[in-house]
């Protein structure tokens, strides 16, 4: 079968913007570095042999040349205004609404946990490699890496001339020292690396105790992150977390709680003649409906993460640009490692699949603007498997299956749910599927900062967890929940052939055994364990006024974008 590309952005019906182009992610192998895809542009030369013949006229040669210059004058002077238009306008302040996300942290790597956190980050600070429109990793403050003939080392060749904002020279050093700290926070992206070795001012040597696939992906993450070793020394990583110093096109200017965080244009940023921009400003407004009325009154030029039904009618006024991208994997999750929970026990876990119509819900709540799925992946990702069975929506099985696990009358339990965006809709939703098949569960809602502390300390009962689908490799994600010892999911059962079978994933040393490798994980979450009901792909939906250019909002992942190619065009 034929593996469906990485989708990018999707064009949403009446919307407008650019067509998402398709083209494989498995199209080369990911460790080998960036392909080189410079394209050789022929320019022939042809030689022209104007004769004048004798006999002729000499004044019909007079008009003939004057028509010809005329021609050409006018063809130049009609492309000015084309060209002119073509050119990134300079100045102003880009403003972008968005109603979700707790942040905390902007600047240290360690402490960037959520996807906010990550498109927050964008103008301040950069991370080693970024992905491309194709899905595939690709440079950024990394020129280029390689494996070593071993594969137990990683090379890592640092740009040049690039300089954090309070003027610390990025290079080799900066960055050794920004992953040991994230070595020494206890995070285990890094916990494959032995040891690091700088053997110039600009390469740097991760050394490895096994080849790991995944360390690249975590390069575009937060692992990549780099922060100003100057800043971190001096001010420690709390400060940095609030006051980051990064190499990014915008440095810091304030933050105010809860309500903005603006940056301001860096004028020695390495890449020349940009920032367009001359400030980048986040306005966070909690109230959805409040945040949308915003928009449309002028306060923004773009907001992000709008509900489905407010994009729905933003959709339809047809005066925006509506985007959407793959963001999280909604499911309910039990606290299957607690031996005394009714979610410890297998039929139990299955009868909560059955027991919801997810078809029902995307249909009633999501608008369009997401996809049904049996699995930790989208039908639209490379780790998608068509031979997962999953639990179709059967009430009459999942009555039967908490029988046979010894609870015939039911049982009541606890939803843990987050007070944003439409889950509490879905939440009310969920709760009545369940109850439908004897699951009577209370659901309480918390605030996304709460829901998030509970995540990491436990919780009892069912959670509405949302997982990553944010960049292409989703075995990352599938690493953090199956790996026992990572900081999230301390109510998941550790499942030790799971933790295996993850590893196997992410040492893979071609692309097509990891893509193998990962489907089969993906039936062994659902078929054999059910340690997690999947039912919705959920997208990220944004909306910008049409004069704003080059960003590239939801052009590739939720949590990149080009803050520095971005300008208002009016």
């Amino acid at each position: 079968m034929k593996k469906r590309p990485w989708p990018g952005p999707r064009k949403q019906p009446g919307g407008s913007g650019k067509k998402r182009k398709r083209s494989s992610v498995c199209r080369k192998s990911f460790w080998k570095g960036p392909r080189r895809s410079d394209r050789a542009v022929l320019f022939r030369n042809w030689d022209h042999e104007y004769k004048f013949y004798g006999g002729e006229n000499m004044a019909r040669k007079g008009l003939l040349l004057t028509i010809v210059v005329v021609a050409v004058l006018v063809i130049l002077l009609s492309a000015l205004p084309v060209l002119a238009q073509g050119q990134p306008k300079k100045g102003g302040t880009l403003k972008v609404i968005s109603t979700g996300g707790d942040v905390r942290c902007i600047g240290y790597g360690p402490d960037v946990r959520l996807l906010y956190q990550m498109i927050y980050s964008q103008p301040v600070t950069e991370t080693l490699l970024r992905w491309d429109k194709k899905g595939e990793l690709a440079p950024h403050l990394a020129e280029s890496w390689k494996f070593s003939s071993d594969l137990k080392t990683i090379i890592l060749n640092l740009r040049k001339g690039v300089k954090f904002h309070d003027g610390t020279d990025f290079d080799a050093e900066a960055v050794k020292y920004n992953f040991e700290v994230y070595q020494k926070s206890g995070r285990p992206e890094l916990e494959m690396v032995t040891s690091i070795d700088t053997p110039d001012k600009y390469t740097v040597h991760l050394n490895l105790k096994d080849f790991n696939n995944l360390i690249l992906t975590n390069l575009t993450m937060n692992v990549g992150i780099m922060a100003s070793p100057t800043a971190l020394k001096k001010s420690g990583v709390d400060e940095v977390c609030r006051n980051p110093v990064g190499t990014g096109p915008f440095r810091f200017k304030n933050w105010q709680r809860d309500l903005s965080i603006r940056f301001e244009r860096f004028d020695d940023y390495w890449q020349k003649g940009k920032p367009h921009l001359d400030a980048f400003e986040w306005l966070h407004i909690k109230d959805p409906m409040t945040a949308v009325s915003a928009f449309i009154a002028g306060d923004a030029d773009v907001i992000i993460n709008i509900t489905p039904p407010l994009a729905d009618k933003l959709r339809k006024d047809g005066k925006y640009e509506i985007l959407s991208v793959p963001f999280i994997s909604s499911a309910l999750v039990g606290d299957s490692a607690n031996p005394n929970s009714p979610f410890a026990k297998l039929k139990v876990r299955q009868a909560v699949s059955h027991a919801i119509d997810a078809k029902a819900i995307v249909n009633s709540v999501h608008y369009g603007f997401a996809e049904v799925t049996n699995q930790f992946s989208s039908p639209r990702s490379w780790g998608y498997n068509k031979n997962v069975t999953g639990y179709p929506y059967d009430p009459k099985k999942a009555k039967q299956l908490l029988a046979e696990a010894g609870y015939p009358n039911g049982f009541k339990s606890t939803l843990w749910w987050s007070n944003i965006g439409i889950r509490p809709q879905t939440g009310a939703a969920l709760q009545a599927y369940l109850k439908e098949v004897g699951i009577d569960v209370e659901v309480k809602l918390l605030e996304l900062s709460a829901w998030n502390d509970k995540l990491r300390a436990g919780w009892d009962g069912l959670m509405f967890t949302s997982i990553s689908n944010s960049v292409p490799d989703d075995s990352r994600s599938g690493f953090i929940f199956s790996n026992c010892k990572a900081t999230l999911w301390k109510s998941v059962a550790c499942i030790k052939e799971m933790e295996d079978h993850i590893q196997k994933v992410i040492t893979a040393r071609d692309f097509k055994t990891k893509v193998e490798l990962f489907q089969e994980y993906n039936k062994l979450l659902i078929d054999k364990y059910a340690l997690m009901n999947c039912w919705v792909i959920e997208s990220n939906i944004a909306a910008l006024k049409k004069y704003v250019k080059g960003s590239d909002i939801y052009g590739t992942t939720f949590i990149q974008f080009n803050p520095a190619d971005a300008y208002l065009d009016k």
